[in-house]
């Protein structure tokens, strides 16, 4: 029995054509042998076409409706509903499988500085070429990389280990932006979260310490520019004073 089943599923039969010959397979089971006048099923072939040619048109429209549904429009990256779903399968996936799994939290630096001084129309170009080097960086059909809302993405590593996804960041982080004027012009920096599944732990609690760790970098350069600051403000400030 084990056999056949092997045997039926390398054969990868198509269930349209089961579909369509559906009329004759019920006439033989039904008779016990094949039609003596196969012209008399023609009717019923066609009608069996017909309701294939429909179920794969209906098909292809709710593949289309889920793509558009879980696609995030500005950027072409997958988008947080679809996140949140392969976060949960692929931490039960690792699980079960004992695999390495690592998550990268992802949040543009100054971002609201962007819009503000250029516009709404240059904060887009500079979401879209952030998704373009984050769908670059990770490796084609493997990771899965998201805008989650507004400047935050995130990149979910299948298979990956700490050390290889510090590696990839440090790759990310020294990349040539030729490619990207907006981020070239903008001088346009990220913080990250990165974090190692570890054992028993939930999507939630995986989720949570990326989320931390990417905002606890993000808030330790905002410190060390403000005492970069706080360091030049006497200076500047003599300054004023002895011209005035």
């Amino acid at each position: 029995m084990k056999r056949a089943m092997k045997m039926l599923s390398k054969l990868h039969v198509n269930w349209v054509y089961l579909l369509i010959f559906t009329p004759f397979v019920t006439d033989i089971l039904e008779n016990g042998h094949f039609p003596a006048h196969p012209r008399e099923y023609v009717t019923e072939v066609i009608m069996g076409i017909l309701i294939a040619v429909g179920l794969i048109i209906i098909r292809r429209h709710v593949n289309m409706l889920r793509t558009v549904a879980e696609t995030d429009a500005l950027t072409g990256l997958l988008n947080r509903r679809r996140f949140m779903a392969d976060l949960e399968h692929e931490v039960n996936l690792s699980r079960r499988l004992r695999a390495a799994l690592s998550l990268v939290y992802i949040d543009v630096n100054d971002f609201k500085a962007i819009n503000d001084n250029h516009g709404h129309t240059v904060g887009d170009a500079v979401l879209r070429e952030i998704g373009e080097l984050l769908h670059h960086t990770g490796r084609r059909d493997i990771d899965f990389c998201y805008r989650l809302g507004g400047d935050e993405f995130a990149l979910l590593l299948i298979g990956v280990t700490v050390p290889q996804a510090e590696d990839m960041l440090h790759r990310l982080q020294t990349q040539q932006l030729d490619n990207y004027p907006q981020l070239q012009t903008h001088k346009v920096t990220l913080s990250f979260g990165l974090a190692h599944l570890q054992p028993g732990e939930s999507s939630e609690d995986f989720l949570h310490r990326a989320d931390t760790m990417m905002y606890q970098r993000k808030l330790h350069r905002r410190e060390a520019q403000q005492t970069s600051t706080a360091n030049d403000f006497p200076a500047s400030m003599a300054g004023k004073m002895m011209r005035i």
